[in-house]
């Protein structure tokens, strides 16, 4: 009896994923209640709150043995032109385990400033963007013993300035802590924590692997963990809206992650409580392996080709198709006709399976209205206009 249930240990053990306890929702739920506390006062950049965010960051990732690669130990002041420090990025390096293979490097970042204190409250900012941070925490923790690390080096920026219009990026691009021709891909985490008006946990949109075939190669190899979904889209959907935009514009390969946006987005009332860490865990486990399946593959080419229209018109379908079965509170009639029109629109190209290049344009136009008009205006949530404080939130998990 005792060599069978040894024996069923160690199957489990023997399990892909089973044991590893780096990645649980447990400890991203501790990291983003950490990030996104009230006394840290939504992490302006510069701010005490800001400040303590980046001590936090560069704490966590030295207790993991990391290397520090900042200009300054593990910090990277960021300057705008007046020659003013208005940021600090912090910088640290996972050497590869393979000799020769870890002179390239795999960059993992995520934004960790967000919009402070206003007339609303605090804005916390736990999706925004703490749940990217605590999935880079997550994936360093996962590759920290060095039998685990991947062949290639990762290098983890935790950028500051992103709601400032992408600075802290936009400076390390300018002012590498590593040779930039070395960088053979960028994975940007933002948002991560929840998902598209909250109505399709375990999806992630993963946006620009149509400028390297090979990224998108390798992201569609890697195994969806139970209950996660991959929605890949050109990154013209979601426009230039987070720190991969500098990687891209010196041709360095990036795939955008996030799980999308909701009716918190911007406001006090994102908050930890109403994180799917669930959901997160999968998704970090499923970045994971991809970081892995990149660092073990030939250096992937900066190329564009054609989007995959079919598959983004499934997608956009997907998710209009929620918003008109369940309809969003206080919409107007013209969003309610543009709703109907991209169904149609989409449903008809499915059902002669093909988009052309008019048909993919009309559908980047219209579904990043709607992103902005309805999802991003809090009328995701029939009490989104209630008190901002973060007691009243109206989710739990």
């Amino acid at each position: 009896m005792r060599t069978g249930w040894v024996a069923v240990i160690l199957g489990l053990w023997l399990v892909p994923g089973f044991a590893d306890e780096a990645i649980t929702a447990r400890e991203l739920k501790q990291h983003v209640f950490t990030l996104a506390s009230k006394e840290w006062q939504g992490r302006a950049s510069m701010s005490e709150g800001g400040m303590a965010a980046a001590a936090y960051i560069a704490r966590t990732l030295a207790k993991l043995g990391l290397e520090p690669r900042g200009e300054d130990g593990p910090y990277q002041d960021v300057i705008n032109g007046d020659g003013v420090v208005i940021g600090r990025n912090v910088c640290f390096l996972l050497p590869g385990r393979d000799a020769r293979a870890r002179a390239e490097t795999i960059v993992i970042g995520a934004h960790y400033d967000h919009l402070g204190t206003g007339e609303q409250g605090v804005f916390r900012g736990a999706d925004d963007n703490a749940s990217g941070v605590a999935a880079l925490l997550e994936l360093a923790e996962h590759w920290a013993s060095p039998d685990r690390r991947p062949a290639r080096s990762v290098l983890f920026l935790a950028f500051d300035n992103e709601e400032a219009g992408l600075r802290g990026s936009e400076h390390w691009v300018g002012h590498p802590t590593v040779p930039l021709r070395k960088v053979v891909a960028m994975l940007c985490l933002d948002m991560l924590g929840r998902s598209m008006m909250d109505r399709f946990p375990g999806s992630v949109l993963a946006f620009g692997t149509e400028w390297s075939k090979d990224l998108g190669g390798l992201l569609r190899e890697t195994p969806r963990p139970r209950g996660v979904d991959v929605w890949d889209l050109g990154w013209e959907f979601v426009g230039p809206r987070s720190d991969f935009v500098h990687f891209g514009l010196r041709g360095i390969p990036f795939v955008f992650f996030t799980t999308g946006t909701h009716g918190a987005y911007h406001t006090p009332q994102d908050v930890p409580e109403d994180v799917d860490y669930r959901s997160c865990e999968g998704i970090v486990r499923l970045l994971a392996d991809f970081v892995e399946r990149i660092a073990d593959a030939p250096r992937p080419r900066f190329h564009w080709e054609r989007p995959n229209g079919l598959r983004e018109a499934e997608i956009a379908h997907r998710i209009v198709s929620s918003m008109i079965e369940q309809p969003l509170p206080n919409v107007e009639p013209w969003q309610k006709d543009l709703m109907n029109w991209v169904h149609k629109r989409t449903g008809r190209m499915l059902a002669r399976k093909r988009v052309g290049f008019l048909d993919r344009a009309v559908l980047v136009v219209s579904t990043q209205l709607l992103t902005l008009t309805t999802v991003e205006q809090g009328r995701t949530s029939p009490d989104a206009e209630e008190s901002p404080e973060a007691e009243e939130s109206p989710r739990r998990r």
